[in-house]
């Protein structure tokens, strides 16, 4: 495949004209793995190759489901080359995903990576899962023969992005190349052309692949953490480090464990852009005192507008007006052609200093969600102000416009819908999603913000015909199968009946009081068949290793619905959580578990097994001789 196609995106023909105007430039490093644009241009050839035999063509759609890896960037690309649209999936991710994509498209192939069958067909159509094929990436040559450049219409469909629905049931948005060009072409915000890229996301995110073309299409370097560094901040600071990563994307809770390695991630970063959260005042002046020599921007765009509309340049300035106005900090004012209109409920414009519902206007607004022309047609309206044709975006976000310097300061949502940990969460779907189950009457679900940042928390209400019979990990269980990982909630509690205000909704501040109150817990089950023993019968050494680390499990995820088989993460667990549950243990056996192995230690059997190994079974210290300070 060389040269460029006659026609088609203008992001697309750099990105291929880039392939051999810059052989020998790196253009993406994953993990340990880098790749120049001549050897990203022969897998993503050979790839495309192999797509092409089995029958994908132009409006093809293919899910790519794969760990972060360079391979993985390589996979887009062949994708995209062909003329086909790319919908990255996450090897972790639910199979109502994948679910939701062959019931809406014309889905040709899945590419994986080894391993079981990755196309589950329980709810699929016989026919169209019979029609779709799976390409093996571990089976790919490094090298095949050319297939015919795609010529595309400037509109055609890019790739998709799934987001969260209220049902509970994924949508997917249509990003064409028309709105992708004009994000490409962006020059608002902060100066990143030409400079080497850290992108903290998954390719499943819409920035992932966002930052990736982009990048591409500047014919400049993109480092992307691998599936081990994703986890472990630590490891993506020094990723930072090794490739000099001069501009750095993260979500904005990612950030905030950045931060703890600001001596690796500062020495050649000069722009930090943040993304997918609100940015507090706290963690904007943390970033100011740690980096003060690295541009902060808060960045803000919807799946449903490409990437990113606007930003705002945090200054101590910025940190300081919010601070006294008790409000978070700007996240900019569009440009480039882009349009951010606050609107009341009549569609007019509201005055400055006053609330209104943000849309999104311009050139990098999508086509809309596959398959879903009603929930379509409500998002995505027609621009009263606009010329013939324009449309707008409903973002359901509430904003503010400042009257002198005319950025927006975000005021909530109109609906129930929440940013966490970068993934948007629809907290009725989540509800729609545990009430499928046959144990749940109703269920209610919050975030919750504590000491480890926000999480979810589910009450649920037993069925009549299964009193009793709320099973934390049942649920927990089911939700993993339906719901993106940041929807899972952490938490499953009891609740005899939803308390409610005096005006009949549900009482959100009743709920979370009861997380105030202590309550009598059972302790995990022991599935390995060890017996936990008694407190008062003596213990050996690694039953009393056991049990500890079941007590810093419990400390730190707040609860204790977990058996020592269960997966951290799928509890609640984050990087955060990690950092105190290193802390905790080091206490009791100090230097004996680095942070960065808990990321795979992940099971309290796995945990105990290498900690009693590594100190021979011996009993922890008693308290007197444990170290009045941690280091990490």
């Amino acid at each position: 495949m060389t040269g460029r196609p006659p026609t088609g995106p203008p992001a697309l023909r750099r990105v291929l004209d880039h392939l051999t105007r810059l052989p020998e430039l790196p253009a993406v490093v994953c993990g340990s793995t880098t790749l120049s644009y001549r050897e990203l241009g022969n897998l993503s050839a050979a790839l495309a190759r192999r797509l092409w035999e089995v029958g994908v063509r132009p409006g093809h759609t293919v899910v790519l489901r794969l760990p972060q890896s360079a391979e993985a960037v390589a996979a887009v690309l062949a994708v995209l080359r062909i003329g086909a649209c790319a919908a990255t999936v996450a090897p972790t991710q639910p199979t109502a995903q994948l679910q939701a994509i062959a019931a809406a498209t014309r889905l040709t192939a899945v590419v994986h990576s080894g391993g079981d069958d990755p196309l589950p067909t329980a709810g699929l159509d016989p026919a169209a899962t019979s029609a779709v094929t799976l390409v093996d990436l571990d089976q790919v040559p490094d090298s095949a023969p050319a297939v015919p450049e795609p010529v595309l219409p400037a509109a055609a469909p890019a790739y998709l992005v799934l987001t969260s629905g209220t049902s509970g049931i994924p949508k997917a948005v249509v990003l064409r190349w028309t709105e992708f060009d004009a994000y490409v072409t962006s020059k608002d915000g902060p100066a990143t052309h030409g400079r080497l890229i850290l992108a903290c996301c998954r390719l499943s995110w819409d920035a992932g692949i966002g930052y990736l073309i982009k990048a591409l299409a500047e014919g400049t370097t993109i480092a992307l953490p691998d599936e081990s560094q994703l986890r472990d901040a630590e490891a993506t600071a020094e990723l930072a480090e090794r490739v000099r990563a001069e501009v750095i994307f993260s979500p904005t809770s990612y950030h905030e464990l950045l931060l703890d390695h600001a001596d690796l991630i500062g020495q050649h970063a000069r722009v930090v852009l943040l993304g997918g959260e609100e940015l507090t005042v706290g963690l904007a002046r943390r970033h100011l005192d740690r980096l003060p020599h690295v541009e902060l921007w808060n960045g803000y765009g919807p799946a449903e507008t490409t990437v990113m509309v606007s930003s705002h340049h945090v200054t101590s300035a910025t940190v300081d007006a919010a601070n006294r106005g008790g409000a978070p900090i700007p996240i900019g004012h569009g440009g480039n052609g882009g349009t951010t209109r606050l609107l009341d409920p009549r569609l007019n414009p509201t005055p400055p200093g006053e609330t209104g519902e943000l849309y999104l206007g311009g050139a990098q607004v999508a086509l809309g969600y596959l398959g879903q022309p009603s929930l379509t047609a409500a998002r995505f309206v027609a621009d009263p102000m606009g010329s013939p044709g324009a449309r707008m975006y409903r973002t359901g976000d509430l904003a503010v416009r400042d009257a002198g310097t005319g950025d927006l300061v975000f005021r909530g949502r109109t609906d129930r819908q929440i940013k966490l940990r970068g993934a948007r969460v629809e907290l009725a779907g989540v509800e729609a999603v545990l009430n499928r189950h046959p144990s749940v009457r109703t269920a209610v679900v919050l975030p919750v913000t504590g000491d480890a940042g926000t999480e979810l928390v589910a009450w649920c209400v037993p069925d009549e015909a299964h009193p009793g019979e709320i099973v934390p990990a049942d649920l927990r269980r089911h939700c993993a199968d339906l719901l993106v990982e940041q929807a899972v909630p952490s938490r499953f509690l009891p609740l005899a009946s939803v308390p409610l205000t005096s005006n009949g909704k549900t009482d959100g501040a009743a709920l979370r009081a009861q997380l105030a109150t202590p309550t009598p817990e059972d302790p995990p089950a022991s599935p390995s068949g060890e017996d936990q023993g008694h407190p008062d019968e003596e213990e050996t050494g690694r039953s009393r290793v056991r049990r500890l680390v079941t007590e810093h499990w419990a400390a730190v995820l707040g609860h204790r619905d977990f058996r020592t088989t269960d997966d951290f993460f799928r509890l609640g667990g984050n990087s955060r959580r990690v950092v105190d549950l290193h802390l905790r243990l080091q206490q009791d056996w100090p230097d004996t578990v680095r942070v960065g192995e808990l990321f795979d230690l992940v099971t309290i059997d796995l945990l105990t097994d290498a900690i009693a190994e590594r100190i021979g079974e011996e009993a922890p210290p008693t308290p007197d001789q444990r170290p009045t300070s941690v280091e990490l």
